[in-house]
């Protein structure tokens, strides 16, 4: 009867160690792809700021045509 008993509590520490094992993984998984997604996102940003041309004053465009 107690044998049993620790037989199954014993069963149900390995499954919490396992669960607590397989979402820290895939924690991890998600922290890399979301960080070469930041990495990727802050690339582009400063390739666009370095090819935007430079701004161009309010007062120089000329307003749209009325009809």
């Amino acid at each position: 009867m107690w044998r049993q008993v620790l037989i199954i509590l014993a069963l149900m520490v390995l499954a919490g160690v396992l669960g607590v094992a397989v979402t820290m993984y895939t924690y991890e998984e998600r922290l890399q792809a979301l960080d070469a997604r930041v990495t990727l996102f802050e690339t582009l940003r400063i390739e666009a700021v370095v090819t935007d041309p430079p701004n161009v004053e309010p007062e120089s465009i000329s307003p749209p045509l009325m009809y």
